[in-house]
């Protein structure tokens, strides 16, 4: 198994992209709508806004979804706002004085700050960190007052009053903050449904990738499991090889369509 980090992600999933299907190298990953494809492996699956690099399919093999991760906005408690149209009423008031943080150029955080800018005609300057944790550390301090951030990290803030959220950027409500509107019930279009899976590198006989996913499916429901990702978290999910192909091409091609509508590119 490798997981391996970057600032605003897994870079791991690079590695059994590129290695042989015998050594049976798994990965788990996450999806970050820009990912720098390694020049050691140009034809990683991950979507990538760079023009020298495309999606190819045949560098992986999918095996299973394994969970979902919430992805939310929050403000500091000094900024008079309590939802996403005050939010936009005080961007408005103030444009260009108002900042967010996210989690690093071409993060899911980033995307959603871009596309709430281009979706309502705000003006809000865009602070990328090195990973979320110092995001969440200036907005904690105040240094910035407007930052998204993933569930596991903003909710423990939010229950001590540190921040305060104001809405999610789910399809619908979560659980754990029912009573908290999506960013989609506010400015429609506003989605980001974060997941991770397994993968294995091309080539890996069928045998092998049935047998792992039927493994894995078996482990996410049990009660434990579900109970120990719940606490990270997480949201248990699960799905055939095939579905989880189907998600990842379709993930591929909506962000491939957004990412240059909103202006972002890869450094």
């Amino acid at each position: 198994m490798i997981k391996q980090f970057s600032e605003n992600g897994p870079v791991g999933v690079l590695k059994p992209c590129c290695t042989t299907a015998g050594d049976h190298t798994r990965a788990l990953t996450a999806p970050h709508p820009i990912k720098p494809t390694s020049p050691r492996c140009p034809s990683a699956w991950q979507p990538n806004p760079d023009r020298r690099s495309t999606y190819r399919s045949g560098n992986s093999v999918q095996i299973t979804g394994t969970s979902s991760v919430a992805l939310v906005l929050a403000v500091h408690p000094s900024l008079p706002v309590h939802d996403v149209t005050e939010l936009i009423e005080y961007a408005k008031k103030n444009p260009g004085k108002l900042a967010y943080a996210s989690a690093g150029i071409g993060s899911s955080h980033h995307i959603c700050g871009e596309l709430i800018k281009q979706k309502v005609g705000i003006d809000m300057v865009h602070v990328p960190y090195r990973g979320g944790a110092l995001a969440m550390q200036d907005l904690l301090a105040g240094n910035v007052k407007v930052g998204f951030s993933t569930l596991p990290v903003a909710l423990p803030q939010a229950q001590a009053g540190s921040i305060r959220i104001i809405a999610a950027a789910e399809k619908t409500r979560l659980p754990e903050l029912p009573d908290t509107p999506t960013i989609d019930e506010t400015v429609s279009g506003v989605i980001n449904v974060g997941w991770n899976g397994l993968l294995a590198p091309a080539g890996t006989p069928a045998p092998i990738i049935n047998k792992l996913n039927a493994l894995t499916v078996a482990a996410l429901k049990m009660s434990d499991i579900i109970a120990k990702m719940k606490l990270q978290g997480l949201h248990t999910m699960s799905s055939t090889p095939v579905e989880f192909a189907t998600l990842i091409a379709s993930e591929v091609d909506h962000w491939a369509k957004v990412i240059p509508s909103i202006g972002i590119q890869a450094e």
